[in-house]
């Protein structure tokens, strides 16, 4: 149990560096709210390392965590919508095994916007 805790904690916390990074790269997608998904590859370490419930707990907490960091209540039930239902889209094709790693994180990413 212990174990499970400390890997998620150093997830969340690589996770929360990695949104961190992207507030600080000044790219400019032209949408609103648009970033680059790095955070994403942690949530995916996460879903092909401990399974599911490793990977909702990580992107949950990460969320909450910029959200209220970085953003403000909106942005974070906003950021919750979209992650959960992009986790939701990699978990199934995850399951799937038709997808590689690649194809699963475009989708989640599809999924969120």
């Amino acid at each position: 149990m212990a174990k499970r805790i400390s890997l998620y904690g150093i997830l969340v916390a690589l996770a929360f560096i990695a949104s961190y990074i992207e507030v600080l790269i000044p790219f400019n997608f032209r949408v609103p709210g648009m970033k680059l998904g790095l955070a994403n590859i942690v949530v995916l370490t996460a879903l092909y390392i401990d399974g599911v419930r490793a990977g909702i707990t990580v992107s949950i907490i990460r969320i909450i965590l910029v959200g209220f960091t970085f953003g403000n209540p909106y942005s974070a039930l906003y950021g919750l919508s979209g992650g959960i239902l992009s986790f939701a889209v990699m978990a199934l094709l995850k399951k799937t095994d038709f997808f590689g790693i690649p194809g699963v994180s475009m989708a989640g990413g599809v999924a969120h916007n």
